[in-house]
């Protein structure tokens, strides 16, 4: 989730997503350059904070982690 969107910002759209899918656990990782106040990510129920720039495997890490076994 990315919070600068050309369009509008992620935590419209995270808000979006988990009210159309209200009987499921919607997990959620921002990726942002700037600073998220802690305050914002416990409000929105953000699993996971990365920090611009970061690497590919690193985030492909912890969303795999946040990801229930299929």
């Amino acid at each position: 989730l990315d919070l600068r969107l050309p369009d509008g910002d992620g935590w419209t759209v995270l808000t979006k997503v988990r009210s159309m899918n209200a009987d499921r656990r919607i997990p959620a990782v921002v990726v942002s350059a700037s600073p998220v106040p802690r305050r914002a990510l416990r409000e929105h129920a953000i699993q996971a904070f990365v920090a611009k720039p970061f690497r590919a495997p690193e985030l492909w890490e912890l969303v795999s982690a946040l990801l229930p076994e299929a």
